[in-house]
């Protein structure tokens, strides 16, 4: 959600068709080193970047309601919208937080 990844089709196959045309004899390292060179590779391609977007989009959007809840505590009608907006923002905040450190630790 938070980060941009390649897809794993479009790292794997110019891994996979290198590794397929690739004369054995002409290697300067071990196959295996090779393949493990390879496989660090792709792990890197498929791994992600943080969309600083996306994120700064979630807090915007978390803000937003915050100040919609502050807003709403000014006026009587509303009272039952500010504690839903305030209590939004109170779950919303910790669950973004944990949204982006889940899936950065999660990350190969």
């Amino acid at each position: 959600m938070f980060y941009k990844a390649q897809s794993l089709t479009a790292a794997v196959v110019p891994a996979l068709h290198t590794a397929l045309i690739t004369e054995p004899k002409s290697l300067t390292k071990q196959p295996h080193e090779v393949a493990i060179d390879m496989a660090k590779d792709v792990q890197t391609k498929v791994g992600g970047d943080l969309a600083v977007g996306r994120v700064v989009g979630a807090f915007v959007l978390l803000g937003l309601i915050l100040a919609a809840g502050v807003w709403s505590e000014h006026h009587a009608e509303l009272k039952r919208w500010t504690d839903v907006l305030y209590d939004a923002f109170k779950y919303g905040l910790p669950a973004l937080v944990g949204l982006i450190i889940g899936e950065g630790a999660a990350k190969p």
